[in-house]
């Protein structure tokens, strides 16, 4: 068995920290956009205690005092923009349930009195769990209840709520329920008898239970109908999950386990390094990174921030670059998360997703906006003859296909395979040979063999998922993503697929950033005003934080626009493609009246055949599809482009270009032809102001550059693709000469023009 190298980092002791306190009785914590929400129940009445609501919108450094003072707040749930709160306290006002919006200085009280266990909100519909009174139920926000399990105060206790949509679970202690109608109906579910459940929570496609009674935890792929346990080595009694994006975390007595990988292993986060007491809540968020929180039952809270994507840092660029945001700048199509089976073809991705494309931080968007549906590996612009580096140490070898053209695959030896396409002829490695290469030897050159429409590198990577040393049993479910997938934000769709099919049983792999070089390409600061953010070559500064300074601003390197320009006379300046969000502490975007100042300082290079004075940052308006003009100017004087942003998306800076003498190709064929036809075998030629011409004789699959005069030295119908660029990265159009080789030809050849077909016939007279 192949020992798998990958490492990823691993928590420490010290990841963990302990969080600042309002107060030594904090029974609950909850995460709203805002912030974080402590409750407060402390049964010490003599002593006078607060016994209300607390938040702090900075990671728990500061608390403010945020009402329901002398209740007692033993249960809380923040959903869809409320937040609930369950007192145990009679004061002025009863005990029972209360509900707040925002900054959560006003309280309603909503049903009856009862000591509420557990709490839960779907629509309109609110559950209310009881330690006496069974479980309550409201279909129209709070107004009315109907008790739905129990009758009267015979109970049961209801310890654990969960709902999505119209299906409700509610535990008691040795039972599970189910509604499939918002609470009206209810049946036991037989799988929990005898043991208690404690959490529910949602994981992806997957409804998650934990509890005490069993071992390991209970899953249902069918939103809670149907469970199957899983097994986690070293999970003693959970009475605590919580879920953030594919990431499941599980009180664990005094620590906290996390699971990725389809609930089949775990591993530590080390808390109960720093931790004496068991955990009793858990809750994920992110007010900066995605942090998790734990509260001990000492009323005690610990932080983990938490890494957005998995990292093992094993592969360099495979070109020269210049800076470290380069190896983004460059995509000009990802790894589509989806469905990323191009060319596989025992199954294909289903038409409803056939539009899209699911990159790698979760966005997904169809063209222009990303490049392209069902594309299994990375396409990085580059120039035409550019030198092509092995990513890491290996073993190299040769191969070929119609739509991939020259092809370097690299074992590295750690259960990692690289492939590099659409290489020029003659690369380092060729025919049935091995050769071992060191990182960053050149192994090739940019080139245009395969379905290329024009200069690139498409790279992809290969996990040996099996640990078996062999990469050609990973065809194709071992295809990942070099950038990785943001696995605190979202479910990769890619690692939860299986299938099977005449190649066997086939499950997507995770996938890990495995770029060396790559640096925080995010960076955040509160929503402030004259914060700042300094991030490469550019630099924001916030005017006007519209007074909500719990948002947080990010500024993201972005990939360039590669295909859709505000016009066809401006062109893209190098190294001023950006994204900048404000989100919440949910990590939801906001739409926060924010304003910031930019600042792109540009290279003199960049501003080749650019006219300064057109310069402007352009934003990509989603909703229409379009480029909007900002607020901008270019000062010559110190190479800086500013502009003035009041929303909040994707940018560019482009300026007109200066064209004094436009790209143009001749084909030249003797003797000449008449009516697109020689009766002899023809010399060809081209002639033009380019620095480079090259051209295709099979239709654009492959191209050789040309250097001299060639013949045709036999009959037929050949359709002649050429073109040239001025070797600064600027092409002309392909264009096309259909020329029939000898008098008596009769021959029928498709041709593909885009995405249209046409047959061209030629019938001579009889």
């Amino acid at each position: 068995m192949l020992t798998l190298l990958f490492t990823c980092f691993r928590a420490t002791a010290s990841d963990w920290t302990a969080v600042a306190i309002p107060s030594n009785k904090v029974m609950a914590i909850e995460v709203t956009p805002e912030g974080v929400v402590a409750a407060e129940y402390d049964d010490r009445l003599w002593l006078n205690p607060y016994n209300g609501m607390y938040l702090s919108g900075d990671a728990g450094d500061n608390w403010t005092k945020v009402g329901l003072q002398g209740k007692g707040v033993k249960v809380l749930k923040y959903k869809n923009g409320v937040l609930y709160a369950g007192t145990f306290y009679t004061t002025s006002t009863p005990r029972g349930l209360y509900v707040s919006r925002y900054p959560y200085s006003e309280w309603e009280h909503l049903g009856p009195t009862y000591n509420i266990t557990s709490l839960d909100a779907c629509g309109d519909y609110i559950y209310m769990g009881t330690s006496y009174n069974g479980l309550m139920v409201s279909p129209d926000k709070g107004i009315n209840w109907t008790q739905k399990i129990g009758l009267g105060v015979e109970g049961p206790e209801i310890i654990a709520l969960f709902c999505l949509e119209e299906t409700v679970l509610a535990s008691t202690r040795t039972s599970v329920h189910i509604s499939k109608d918002n609470g009206e109906t209810w049946e036991i579910l037989d799988m929990f008898s005898g043991v208690t459940i404690y959490s529910f929570t949602r994981n992806g496609k997957y409804t998650v239970a934990s509890g005490t009674g069993y071992e390991g935890i209970f899953v249902s792929e069918d939103g809670g109908e149907n469970w199957e346990q899983a097994l986690l080595p070293g999970l003693r009694t959970p009475r605590k999950i919580t879920s953030r994006g594919q990431y499941l975390y599980l009180v664990n007595g005094k620590d906290v386990l996390t699971t990725l990988n389809r609930f089949k292993d775990s591993e530590t986060t080390l808390l109960d390094g720093v931790n004496t007491t068991d955990v009793i809540d858990l809750e994920a968020y992110k007010p900066s990174s995605y942090a998790l929180l734990a509260l001990n039952s000492s009323g005690k809270i610990f932080r983990k921030d938490i890494e957005d994507y998995e990292y093992s840092p094993v592969l360099s660029p495979p070109w020269n670059t210049q800076n470290e945001w380069e190896l983004i700048e460059q995509i000009n199509a990802y790894f589509d998360h989806e469905y990323p089976l191009l060319a596989y073809q025992y199954r294909t991705e289903p038409d409803e997703a056939g539009r899209t494309t699911l990159r790698y931080d979760g966005e997904e968007a169809s063209i222009p906006t990303l490049y392209y549906s069902s594309h299994s590996g990375i396409d990085f612009d580059a120039e035409y003859g550019d030198p092509v580096l092995a990513s890491a140490s290996g073993n190299a070898s040769y191969y070929h296909c119609r739509d991939c053209g020259n092809t370097v695959k690299i074992d590295h030896g750690n259960g990692l395979q690289t492939v590099y396409m659409h290489l020029q002829n003659s690369p380092l490695v060729q025919g049935n040979n091995t050769i071992r290469v060191n990182n960053g030897d050149e192994i090739g050159k940019v080139g245009l063999t395969g379905r290329t429409t024009g200069p690139h590198l498409h790279f992809e990577t290969v996990s040996d998922t099996n640990g078996d040393g062999l990469f050609s049993d990973e065809y194709p479910h071992g295809r990942t993503d070099p950038f990785g997938w943001n696995y605190s934000e979202l479910t990769d769709p890619w690692s939860e697929l299986s299938w099977d099919d005449p190649l066997g049983s086939h499950t997507g792999a995770l996938s890990r950033n495995l770029w060396k070089i790559m640096t925080p390409d995010k960076q955040s600061t509160p929503l402030i005003n004259s914060s700042t953010l300094v991030m490469g070559n550019k630099i924001i500064e916030i005017l006007n934080d519209a007074g909500k300074n719990f948002l947080r601003l990010t500024l993201e390197h972005a990939s360039k626009p590669v295909r859709e320009f505000p016009s066809p006379t401006l062109n893209y300046i190098k190294s001023t493609a950006f994204v900048i969000k404000v989100i919440d502490q949910l990590g939801n975007l906001s739409s926060a009246d924010a304003v910031v100042k930019i600042s792109l300082s540009v290279s003199p290079e960049a501003l080749t055949s650019i006219l300064p004075e057109t310069i402007k940052i352009f934003r990509w308006d989603n909703i229409a599809s379009s480029w909007v003009e900002t607020v901008s100017s270019y000062d010559s004087a110190t190479g800086v482009i500013e502009g003035v942003l009041d929303h909040f998306s994707y940018f560019a800076a482009f300026g007109e270009k200066y064209d004094p003498q436009p790209l143009s190709t001749q084909i030249n064929i003797f003797p000449e032809p008449v009516n697109g036809t020689v009766a002899t075998f023809p010399e060809i030629s081209f002639s033009g102001n380019g620095a480079l011409t090259v051209y295709s004789m099979d239709g654009g699959l492959t191209w050789g550059d040309y250097s001299q005069a060639f013949s045709i030295n036999k009959q037929g119908l050949f359709d002649i693709l050429y073109k040239s660029s001025d070797g600064a990265g600027r092409w002309e159009e392909t264009k096309s000469f259909v020329l029939k080789v000898g008098a008596e030809v009769v021959t029928n050849k498709i041709r593909i023009v885009g995405a249209s077909f046409g047959t061209l016939t030629d019938n001579p007279a009889p």
